[in-house]
């Protein structure tokens, strides 16, 4: 977000009455906010205005719009991976640590900013420097795996 945006952000807050604006809060809250888009940042005031905020409070505070917007991602993610863990294309070398984080952050970003499963694959797959690889969804819902002992 930019500071117009986080401005705006604010004054959406104060019409939904969950802060009193005041002149320079809107620096103060850039600096906490900035990393978020506008769009999820703005869903989640909606969500805060329907709802208690936590401990009773009258007043919003950025850590309040910040653990919306996650919990706005872990949605979107969980939609398209269901909860499991993504898989990377065999075509990344197991040993090869850094291109693995890569394509998995690049996943679960794209993935959290609303993204299909193929745009998601698609900058995964630029951002660990191998050639586009798409696969099907049951791909990244790996097997239950056994604990030592158990049946």
């Amino acid at each position: 977000m930019n500071r117009i945006e986080v401005t705006g952000l604010l004054a959406y807050l104060d019409r939904l009455g969950l802060l009193a604006f005041k002149p320079g809060m809107e620096d103060a809250w850039f600096d906490v906010v900035s990393h978020l888009s506008a769009d999820d940042a703005t869903t989640a005031a909606r969500r805060l205005a329907a709802q208690d905020l936590p401990d009773g409070r009258f007043v919003a505070r950025p850590g309040d719009v910040i653990d919306a917007v996650g919990q706005i991602r872990r949605e979107r993610i969980r939609a398209v991976l269901d909860g499991s863990l993504p898989c990377p294309p065999p075509q990344i070398d197991p040993d090869d640590v850094p291109a693995y984080q890569a394509w998995r952050q690049s996943f679960m970003r794209a993935l959290g900013d609303g993204r299909t499963l193929h745009d998601a694959e698609t900058v995964a797959c630029e951002a660990a420097g191998i050639p586009p690889v798409h696969r099907p969804v049951e791909v990244h819902r790996a097997p239950e795996f056994r604990q030592i002992g158990g049946t």
